[in-house]
């Protein structure tokens, strides 16, 4: 918890107001875990991505459904039933190679510091050590993003993790991407 109370003082700061739920949730606690067990424990072995999913009941997204989430691009794609609601997975390969695990939810969670938190215990655990460093909110069009740069000893970008929120046009809803790209 050392290293992330100034990743969430940052974040805290940084934050714009959003309309969101009161607390993180148990859906985001659900999406956490299945971001985390691909993309942060097997990416970016993609076959090791791959075999999880098959292995954990993931089913594989039509070619035609798996290129729409990934807005055309290529990739590989599945989805599964969880305890709360439709998760689905994404991987794009180099030269953008990223894995996406996103759900839409009513409401958005208050999420920010429960996210610093995941990410910085994750952060800890790399070999080798990087160093983790928060970036402020990004409007990228409609959509926001709060994420975290991971930097080797040599200061190299290796890693962007972070979460996207989505509103969804004519809704009270958004989608809500955890994601990881390697560089």
């Amino acid at each position: 918890m050392r290293r992330a109370l100034p990743i969430l003082l940052a974040l805290a700061a940084s934050a714009p107001a959003l309309a969101q739920a009161p607390a993180t949730t148990p859906e985001f606690t659900e999406l956490w875990t299945k971001f985390s067990d691909n993309c942060l424990t097997r990416f970016p072995d993609d076959a090791a991505v791959a075999t999880n999913a098959g292995d954990d009941g993931w089913n594989p997204l039509p070619a035609a459904q798996a290129k729409a989430f990934l807005r055309d691009g290529p990739g590989r794609g599945w989805m599964i039933t969880g305890r709360y609601g439709v998760f689905v997975l994404t991987i794009e390969p180099p030269p953008t190679h990223r894995c996406v695990v996103r759900k839409n939810v009513r409401s958005v969670p208050k999420f920010e510091d429960r996210l610093a938190e995941l990410v910085a215990d994750w952060s800890q655990d790399l070999n080798p050590p990087m160093h983790l460093s928060p970036l402020p909110p990004k409007d990228m069009g409609g959509e926001t993003f709060y994420g975290f740069e991971l930097r080797s000893g040599d200061g190299k970008l290796a890693d962007t993790v972070g979460a996207t929120v989505h509103p969804i046009p004519g809704t009270t809803q958004a989608e809500l991407r955890l994601s990881r790209l390697r560089k």
